[in-house]
């Protein structure tokens, strides 16, 4: 294929709500909840039919993936099931997505026109997506980059609750909202994005974006709405309980497709009289929706996730020719054995994992540090037994964080491992890995956590001493009070990248066993006589 973008079926026209500009003095104007009166754009008493289809969370998942039944995903599967629904529906179909789009299957790391990420969403232009909420991940690489994907998908990209932060540069102004009408039915959807997405990007961009209150802005566009769609969808990146607590504090939503918890949910969950769905996530499946109007109002619903099996996959020949040709750009960078491995490396979210423990030790050893320290949810996937290849690592670590070297006092690494174990007791987050440091901790009655002994190597931690400490730029430069408990002296940034030193500890040499080392003990504190 060339370079060309590819040509998009033609679709409906779409109209973008009003820029970012009043966004922010409009949510400062709301309070209290309007009515919302709902007479439906559609011609009155007559039931309409429609059929939303969904996914989110894709995470560069362009291409299918072997599991125990087949081949399973890849936009070629999803291109023949939405072609199929579409010939099959009577009622107008509308494809929406739920943000991060990228960062997974080493496919959205590859570049295409010089762009990467821009298989995805050349992808998603030939299948005909409508719109996508922005996802944290969308941000992974340079905001330049994000711009331009924007810029070269034939869909809007959608952030009612985005605002300007302090330092964004260049502008990257969303769409709060659109209204798509199609065979006299006219739906409006609005996109959310995380809440918390300034603790989700880097360093880089952390202070680019001001976050407003998701069910103010919501409220506003469905507002502004009401009167002239017939269905309201909201597509929000954003957690479970935050979409359950948006559909009870707003009324008038119809729909909240969930993105970024990647779960799956079906039938929906009604709640406030919305229905929540989600697709799950690696685009394994695409959601079905097939909902009856009357006048402005859901009066009946049916649903599905609808597996996406690549066998005997029906796609269209452009969406074909796009795929073999980043499946063949895949193979050509990614196939090669690094090493091999003869027991798995797994995680775990919040204790010690022997993939944690070897990430760290990589780290510590590229950097000639005493500690090592990298974030749990930083490593995306297990690594099985057997040969380890480039790909394997790149969907291991898809993130460009990069590796750092700090100066630490032993009384700063004493209040890093109480924070550490607090995550661990209580959950709120992943732990952080480690290597070359040890530590037994207890919970007591009060709650409080106990450090019961910490050794760096051999030797017990003095707090006077300074000891070095290998981690990445996530960690200690864009969230360091939520990893650390406290924000370091700024240390020494390399330019490998964390990945780079993976890739590197496996190529070292030709076969890599581990074993876990036991560097955090949780211990149960014994009632005093």
């Amino acid at each position: 294929m060339s370079g060309v973008s590819p040509s998009r079926p033609d679709k409906s026209s779409w109209r973008a709500s009003a820029g970012l500009v009043l966004l922010a003095v409009a949510a400062w104007l709301f309070s209290g909840q309007p009515s919302v009166p709902r007479s439906g754009f559609a011609p009155p008493g007559e039931t309409t039919a429609l059929t939303l289809l969904f996914t989110s969370d894709i995470h560069g998942y362009a291409l299918p993936e072997q599991v125990r039944r087949g081949m399973l995903g890849g936009f070629e599967a999803l291109d023949g099931e939405v072609r199929a629904i579409r010939e099959q529906s009577e009622g107008p179909v509308f494809l929406l997505d739920g943000g991060d789009i990228l960062t997974g299957q080493p496919t959205s790391l590859l570049s295409r026109d010089g762009l990467r990420g821009a298989y995805l969403v050349d992808a998603m232009n030939l299948v005909g997506y409508d719109a996508m909420a922005l996802g944290n991940h969308e941000l992974d690489y340079q905001l330049q980059t994000a711009i331009q994907l924007r810029e070269r998908s034939q869909f809007p990209w959608l952030a009612a609750n985005l605002l300007p932060g302090e330092t964004m540069q260049p502008s990257f102004e969303l769409a709060p909202s659109l209204v798509i009408e199609r065979q006299n039915v006219r739906v409006g959807v609005i996109g959310l994005t995380a809440d918390r997405l300034n603790e989700l990007v880097g360093f880089k961009l952390k202070d680019s974006f001001a976050i407003a209150d998701a069910a103010a802005v919501t409220r506003r566009e469905v507002e502004k709405m009401a009167a002239s769609t017939d269905l309201i969808v909201v597509l929000s990146h954003r957690t479970e309980d935050e979409n359950r607590a948006l559909a009870e504090a707003v009324d008038g939503i119809d729909v909240i497709v969930c993105g970024h918890s990647h779960r799956r949910i079906m039938p929906p969950h009604t709640v406030n009289g919305a229905l929540l769905v989600q697709a799950g996530h690696n685009l394994t499946a695409v959601g079905k929706l097939e909902l009856r109007l009357l006048d402005g109002a859901v009066i009946g619903h049916d649903g599905a996730l609808i597996s996406l099996w690549a066998d005997d996959a029906q796609g269209s020949l452009e969406i074909s020719e796009l795929m073999a040709e980043a499946a063949s750009q895949l193979d050509k960078e990614m196939s090669q054995v690094l090493g091999a491995l003869e027991a798995a490396l797994t995680r775990n979210y919040y204790s010690e994992s022997a993939l944690g423990n070897y990430a760290a030790q990589a780290m510590r050893r590229a950097a000639d540090a005493d500690v090592g320290l990298i974030n749990s949810g930083g490593l995306r996937c297990d690594l099985p037994q057997g040969p380890i290849t480039r790909s394997d690592v790149f969907k291991l670590m898809p993130f460009d964080n990069h590796l750092v070297r700090l100066e630490l006092s032993g009384a700063e690494l004493l209040e890093i491992c109480r924070h550490n174990a607090w995550s661990a007791a209580v959950k709120d987050h992943g732990i952080l890995q480690v290597s070359g440091l040890h530590y037994e901790w207890a919970r007591a009655e009060s709650g409080d956590i106990e450090i019961l002994s910490l050794r760096v190597g051999d030797d017990p931690v003095d707090p006077e001493a300074r000891y070095s400490v290998a981690s990445n730029d996530f960690i200690v430069l864009s969230q360091p009070n939520k990893y650390l408990g406290f924000a370091p002296e700024r240390g020494e940034y390399y330019q490998d990248s964390v990945r780079e030193v993976l890739l590197e500890s496996f190529s070292a040499d030709s076969t890599t066993v581990w074993v876990q080392d036991g560097s955090i003990a949780q211990l149960e504190l014994q009632p005093q006589d």
